[in-house]
């Protein structure tokens, strides 16, 4: 690199990202889901899951948000599968 050679730079290190990246979860702090606008956040146990209203989260969350219709709040089925809205 001294002498400008950066040819290994695209090169990843498969044990250093092993060892430190993969099979890991990122620290979050708390649990917490920081906003995009970078606000506190809240605990992902308050949020709607979008993902078993879309058909596509399986029970129990992976992400432990609350899994009821956003449409009309029944547990029972998503709001893909909402007749009441």
């Amino acid at each position: 690199m001294i002498r400008g050679d950066y040819s290994g730079w695209a090169t990843i290190d498969t044990t250093l990202q092993a060892e430190h990246l993969i099979g890991r979860d990122r620290s979050r702090g708390a649990a917490m889901n920081k906003s995009a606008s970078g606000g506190t956040g809240k605990p992902c146990e308050s949020d709607i899951c979008r993902n078993f209203n879309k058909g596509t989260c399986s029970t129990p969350c992976q992400h432990n948000r609350m899994h009821k219709c956003a449409g009309c709040s029944s547990a029972d089925h998503g709001q893909s599968a909402c007749t009441r809205t």
